[in-house]
């Protein structure tokens, strides 16, 4: 270890211990982004020690120093790691999304000490690993569930640095596209997609590859743990599985360019067993996903029929989330989508390219280390489907998000052969050539590791408000469950998603046990939403019936903000204050509670 090293690890170590330290010292409340509450001189040093970090890690790489790489890498995978868990030392408590219903789930086992008969138990496996994490180290479900985030970042760069030792000369080559992978929010998908999807396609590799049956035995175990963590991570995982074997004759012909070496019979054998599992399980335990599948399917096949026949296409089809219904809907321009790719997959989108031209070149260090044909499948499968769910819409149940994490998680091992063939040609050119490729591969590698680290929170960069709870909207929805009248029900500015999610988290056994109009109301139901501007100027609150209002500082930023199609003025929320037909019942600073009484009979 040379100086530069150590200086190197030093700065990972203040980063983190720094960071650890002071952060929580800019805590004051709700603000529309996470960044926010830092300064601008330490957002500023942020970006100066990702340049060096990513910068100084390429030039080693360069220069056939692997270990050094390594270690300069560090202080930027250090500054994520403070990055992930930066709104945990700002005071929030968790975001307003999936996360909070998984986190609810996770806390009504600690209290029952069963599995209640919640939905999303029908896969229960995250929940009980954070039901035991939490109630075995004393934390509270919701920092469990931030901390797995950090927890699973290092595990994706872990795992594509031993794995691309097996197709590159070190794991560096591995190690350094696997920090643009990031960490999204916590859910059974995305959990079970970093964690068991790549072990289940890496062991089918090496069932393809050796003779030995215990991979075989391994994979089957991981094949079937797969279902009950989530059904879209094993879906997904069968029609690679079924791509990969099926793609074998062809592969084999291309030997040159990919590493495919023997087929095994058991490779087959386990797809079997996967396909069948998986459309048994979804039957047993959700046949909503059978249905969307045979939906999708059907409507695809009628576009096709239409089309064919001069007619318009089906509408239900194109309505399942496609380009073409984010046209219609928002009027936006081709620009306008660009600029949400970039934001929202910026840094998948160059994971997925660096592993498309590595498949394209099909070369590697000394011509020895090829990639592995299994991964150009799973990620060139995934990569296509992807853009067809983005661009009209096939299947409603799997989103673009769901697609293109397996081609995040997994191109880094093709990245890595990719960044073999530059540093084995740039070797071998001339001084200012190599400097040349040194910095555009360090500008493009550390632009996306920029996309990545602004990526990781909502806020104005992503064109949403910070989604995170605060422990004053935490304790003022806790104060509602508790003096609520259950025979009213509840409504909020965002169509009811705000009041589910924090009820979700509060009391999730409660939300699902009761069968009352306060519960009807916690669903995006437009019938159960608050009145745009809350009637005003023509109406009062009250003339939409007798219920709860409730509102947050997060509400009010929403439906104030630029990007909000129905829109709130300023004026409306001082128009309610002085409303005869709402009376406020509580209030402590972030949540506003309303009993709101009929103005109409």
């Amino acid at each position: 270890m040379n100086r530069g090293d150590k200086l190197a690890l030093a700065t990972a170590f203040t980063t983190l211990g720094g960071g650890l330290f002071f952060v929580p010292q800019f805590a004051d409340g709700y603000r529309v982004s996470v960044f926010g509450h830092l300064p601008v001189a330490l957002l500023v040093a942020g970006v100066a020690l990702t340049l060096l970090s990513v910068g100084s890690a390429v030039w080693s790489l360069f220069h056939g120093r692997y270990r050094s790489a390594v270690y300069r890498l560090l202080p930027f995978v250090a500054l994520y790691s403070l990055v992930l868990v930066l709104p945990l030392l700002l005071g929030y408590v968790v975001p307003l999304g999936d996360q909070a219903s998984h986190v609810g789930y996770i806390r009504a086992i600690l209290q029952t000490n069963s599995l209640p008969e919640l939905p999303q138990q029908r896969y229960p496996f995250m929940h009980i690993l954070g039901a035991v994490l939490s109630g075995s180290s004393g934390l509270a479900p919701a920092t469990v569930a931030e901390l797995l985030r950090v927890v699973l970042f290092w595990h994706v760069t872990a795992l594509s640095a031993l794995l691309g030792r097996q197709w590159t000369p070190g794991a560096i080559y591995g190690l350094v596209p696997a920090t643009l992978v990031g960490a999204l929010a916590l859910s059974t998908s995305s959990f079970s997609l970093f964690t068991v999807f790549p072990l289940a396609l890496y062991l089918l590799t090496r069932v393809r590859r050796t003779r030995d049956r215990r991979y075989l035995l391994v994979g089957i175990g991981v094949y079937a743990a797969i279902w009950p963590f989530h059904p879209m991570p094993a879906i997904i995982l069968g029609v690679v599985s079924t791509a990969i074997v099926a793609t074998m004759p062809v592969a084999g012909r291309l030997s040159s360019l990919f590493d495919t070496r023997s087929s095994r019979p058991q490779s087959q054998f386990v797809l079997v067993i996967t396909l069948c599992g998986i459309v048994g399980y979804l039957w047993l335990v959700d046949s909503r996903f059978i249905v969307f599948l045979v939906a999708g399917l059907q409507g695809l096949l009628q576009t096709v029929v239409n089309t064919a026949g001069g007619g318009s296409g089906s509408g239900s089809y194109l309505s399942s989330g496609s380009i073409f219904a984010i046209f219609s809907a928002y009027g936006f321009g081709p620009l306008d989508v660009l600029s949400v790719i970039v934001r929202y997959y910026g840094p998948w989108v160059l994971l997925g390219g660096m592993a498309a031209l590595s498949a394209f070149v099909g070369l590697a260090s000394d011509g020895d280390r090829l990639p592995p044909v299994e991964f150009v499948v799973a990620v060139g499968l995934c990569g296509v489907w992807a853009v067809f769910e983005f661009v009209v819409g096939i299947i409603p149940a799997v989103n673009v998000t769901r697609l293109i994490r397996p081609v995040a998680i997994l191109s880094p091992v093709l990245a890595g052969c990719l960044l073999v063939a530059i540093v084995s040609w740039g070797r071998r050119q001339s001084r200012p050539v190599q400097l040349s490729t040194v910095l555009i591969l360090g500008l493009v590698l550390s632009s996306g590791a920029f996309l990545t680290t602004a990526g990781t929170h909502a806020g104005p960069w992503m064109l949403v408000e910070n989604n995170y709870a605060t422990e004053s909207g935490v304790e003022g929805y806790e104060w509602h469950a508790d003096h609520m009248n259950t025979e009213l029900r509840t409504t909020d500015i965002l169509k009811g998603s705000s009041t589910g999610r924090y009820f979700s988290y509060v009391d999730p056994i409660f939300m699902l046990e009761t069968d009352h109009p306060s519960v009807a109301a916690m669903t995006v139901s437009q019938r159960y939403n608050t009145p745009l501007r809350f009637g005003y100027p023509d109406a009062a609150l009250g003339d939409a019936g007798d219920r709860y209002h409730v509102q947050t500082i997060r509400d009010r930023r929403v439906k104030t903000g630029r990007y909000e199609r129905r829109r709130f003025r300023p004026s409306d929320f001082e128009r309610l204050n002085a409303d005869p037909t709402a009376n406020k019942v509580y209030a402590n600073g972030d949540v506003e509670i309303y009993r709101v009484y009929d103005s109409t009979g």
